[in-house]
């Protein structure tokens, strides 16, 4: 298993865990519960905002597990950051 493999899977089973609303997307309020609770991330409201934002390509103002994935990767663009949340 390489890493991108194992990252992409353990992302995949908090985005499931947390969805809880809709098995197939998650709302703002279960990502944010997310990143507080699972990960131990509090953003400011505007950067989480704007991360959610960018990754929303929908525009639904939910994620779904590709967009989820994404707006992780936003958050972790620093590599000390994910292993933190690892």
């Amino acid at each position: 298993t390489n890493f991108v493999d194992f990252s992409f899977r353990w992302i995949l089973n908090y985005f499931s865990s947390a969805a809880k609303s809709r098995p197939d997307v998650l709302t703002k309020r279960e990502c944010r519960e997310l990143l507080a609770k699972s990960l131990h991330v509090v953003l400011p409201e505007q950067v989480f905002d704007r991360f959610f934002q960018q990754a929303d390509h929908s525009g639904e103002g939910t994620l779904n597990s590709d967009e989820f994935v994404r707006f992780f990767h936003l958050l972790t663009r620093r590599r000390d950051l994910y292993d933190v949340m690892k």
